[in-house]
């Protein structure tokens, strides 16, 4: 204990022990007084032994949804510290105003006995009526007494931006304002390459980019000085933006607003946490503006550590970040290939980039490496090979990434593809890979992991495949990832990865038989029966390759039935989906009445009419086959009560 050497009076708090055994079992204390510095007097006046008993404080009250719609499900969550020196029963009590329903059990909830210097939390689940602000307030009780309260405000919207296509770019993306084929967006486009991660706001390419069938990112980062004000790279917190700044930003949202070839804006990349509160400003202005839009922010890797984090981990930097800027979607950078060893990091950020988007419900892109070192960079990078690259690739799928950007396409002296000596190899890499990336994505973006693990070694961060998941067991002589998901409707797929050092042949045990097994085979584009009557098979794989396993038939619809009356008019996305001639169609009817279901192709003319009659209300599958149709993009869309509802469909022969 340090002692305040004003000459005056002071009290200190000194905690003697924080397990609850020792309490009353102290018998004597010593005390010694060391004064630092010769020839000073130091009197104590008295020592009084105590008990502070149970001591709460909120540390967090926060919604785990960005910004929720009307009648959207939001959790709520607590996080109480009890600073005391017992422990003992805590509740927490939550208010809510007019216009939202608490969807939880009741809004008293017990979290139980709470250790001294213990964190706990308490979870609701909340639901707006309509569009508004609605500020919610909770009180954390220790034996009926009020200990701790805090307040948070649930923001409810009409329009916001919402993933539709998976978001396949490359960082340092092209310059076609400057002389020279390789720079332009067509070399670009024949990389495959749907998205172009930013153009200058300043220069008129997002015409360019539509005319060459992509979309973009705008860069807004220039309309401050952007290392200062949203990077606050000298880890100092950075001034509030001037009113200038707001007119160059709204300036720009003026020319782009509602522009089809526009994904969103480039805000930032690799902020400081004490940047957060002006991002926070900037993407709500944007959000405000133009709230389709997506507003991009790209955060370190998990090693950067507390100079980039303050005193967080990567996760707790990660919710900080969405708590505060309030992203509608993650996006992190992780480098892999060295020239003194692959890195050990790779998996453990991916995984706790995966849990905090699957927490928050928002989507996430992984920056990765295509590169080695550029002409003058030190870097000891080395170049990744096609296998790395797929595998990359593949692994981002399989831990349910909704983004894959390569990092880097044009640069001078820190590596580029384009400026690369290996420019040739790199390019037919991409290529390559971006093709199979481009036939998987649209079947991945109706997906929801629900379970990412690893057979053979398990790396830092990763989880051992358990025996309790539909993919009971894998046998193969390498390191191999297996990504569970789940569809809408509930009916399951599973992805495995090959690592990137060899060919692997596995033996691949499901937990349940389920009918015939499909596969999609990304470089190919074709599904193709794997098994029918077995829970195991054998499949080869590419090194680093990967492949989307399904079944045949449902594996959820029977969940679909029952006797409670839906709540809303629904169009299940369809199953199996990639599909080979037959798929299923669910739906939900809210009310009686009449109801149409109609097939279309991609030019919006009509294939066929499922359904096209009065019917009560209820849940209902339809069948649909496809036989004789080419393979392509279908259109399912349902009418009924004045709603319309669409889901594309994928037809792979």
């Amino acid at each position: 204990l340090k002692i305040d050497g004003d000459g005056t009076f002071h009290e200190y708090e000194v905690s003697l022990h924080n397990t609850p055994g020792w309490a009353g079992r102290i018998r004597r204390l010593s005390l010694t007084l060391r004064p630092s510095l010769p020839e000073t007097e130091l009197q104590i006046d008295y020592i009084r032994v105590g008990r502070i008993g149970v001591r709460l404080a909120i540390e967090k009250f926060r919604t785990k949804r960005i910004v929720p719609k009307p009648a959207e499900r939001v959790p709520l969550e607590m996080i109480i510290r009890n600073s005391g020196d017992v422990g003992g029963r805590v509740q927490g009590q939550l208010s809510v105003p007019s216009g939202v329903e608490l969807l939880s059990e009741s809004a008293l909830q017990s979290m139980g006995e709470i250790e001294p210097a213990a964190v706990d939390t308490i979870v609701w689940t909340v639901s707006a009526r309509d569009v508004g602000d609605f500020p919610l307030e909770v009180r954390a009780l220790h034996d009926g007494e009020q200990l701790a309260a805090s307040s948070t405000l649930l923001s409810v919207v009409e329009r916001r931006w919402e993933q539709e296509d998976f978001i396949l770019s490359a960082w340092s993306p092209p310059r076609p304002w400057e002389a020279g084929p390789l720079e332009g967006l067509a070399y670009y486009g024949q990389a495959n390459f749907p998205v172009v991660m930013w153009v200058p706001e300043g220069v008129n390419t997002v015409e360019n980019v539509a005319r060459h069938g992509m979309r973009c990112f705008v860069n807004v980062r220039g309309i401050v000085p952007n290392q200062l004000y949203l990077r606050a790279y000298d880890n100092e917190t950075p001034p509030p933006l001037e009113p200038e700044h707001w007119a160059s930003l709204d300036a720009i949202i003026d020319r782009f607003v509602d522009n089809p070839a526009v994904i969103g804006y480039f805000v930032a990349d690799e902020p400081n946490h004490k940047a957060f509160e002006n991002l926070g400003q900037v993407v709500a202005h944007i959000r405000r503006r133009d709230p389709t839009r997506l507003s991009y922010v790209n955060q370190h890797p998990g090693s950067a550590g507390p100079v980039w984090f303050g005193p967080r981990s990567y996760r707790e930097l990660l919710e900080h970040q969405l708590d505060v800027v309030g992203l509608e979607m993650l996006s992190y950078d992780r480098y892999n290939f060295f020239e003194d060893g692959d890195s050990s990091e790779f998996f453990r950020d991916l995984a706790t980039v995966r849990q905090v988007a699957l927490d928050y419900d928002v989507p996430f892109a992984n920056v990765v490496q295509a590169v080695g070192p550029g002409f003058s960079d030190p870097s000891n990078w080395r170049r990744p090979n096609r296998a790395e690259h797929r595998w990359l690739a593949y692994n981002t799928l399989a831990y349910g990434g909704r983004g894959l950007i390569w990092y880097q396409w044009f640069h001078r002296t820190a590596g580029g593809v384009i400026t690369s000596a290996a420019r040739e190899e790199l390019f037919a890499s991409l290529q390559s890979i971006n093709g199979e990336v481009n036939v998987l994505a649209p079947f991945m973006m109706q997906l929801r992991s629900v379970g990412a693990y690893h057979v053979g070694d398990v790396p830092l961060g990763g989880a051992a495949l358990p025996d309790s998941v539909l993919v009971a067991s894998v046998d193969a002589d390498a390191d191999m990832v297996v990504g569970l998901f789940e569809d809408d409707s509930g009916n399951d797929y599973f992805m495995i990865v090959n690592d990137y050092k060899q060919t692997t042949t596995a033996t691949v045990t499901l937990d349940r038989h389920a009918g015939e097994l499909l596969a999609l085979e990304a470089e190919t584009g074709t599904v193709h029966s794997m098994q029918s009557g077995s829970r195991e098979f054998e499949a080869t794989f590419r090194p680093g390759a990967g492949r989307l396993y399904f079944f045949s038939a449902p594996t959820r619809i029977e969940a679909e039935q029952g006797n409670t009356r839906p709540a809303e008019l629904v169009l299940r996305q369809n199953y199996p989906n990639p599909f080979n001639s037959v798929t299923t169609i669910a739906y939900h009817l809210a009310a009686d009445g009449p109801v149409k279901l109609t097939v279309y192709d991609a030019l919006g003319q009509v294939v066929e009419v499922l359904v096209d009659d009065r019917r009560s209300a209820g849940r209902y599958v339809a069948r649909w086959s496809a036989t004789g149709l080419a393979s392509g993009v279908y259109v399912c869309l349902i009418e009924s009560g004045g709603q319309v509802l669409r889901r594309r469909m994928v037809l792979i022969k």
